[in-house]
């Protein structure tokens, strides 16, 4: 019986897509798109001021996934 891998290690692989948990390497990208005003327009949200939002960002999903609250 092989075992299930946890949430923080699952990864999702198409011809055209991977998802994988966020990365701390991730967070400049982050920040391109959640700084951005027009992307941010429609969004809950204001444009991210700073890289530190997406550094945050990174470190809540990271802590919920290994709390087990990743929603």
């Amino acid at each position: 019986m092989s075992s299930v891998p946890s949430f923080d290690q699952l990864t999702l692989h198409t011809q055209r897509l991977h998802l994988r948990p966020l990365r701390t390497t991730d967070a400049s990208a982050l920040f391109a798109i959640f700084s951005d005003p027009r992307v941010m327009r429609y969004w809950s949200t204001p444009p991210w001021p700073d890289i530190d939002a997406a550094h945050r960002l990174i470190a809540q999903d990271t802590q919920a996934m290994a709390d087990g609250t990743c929603v």
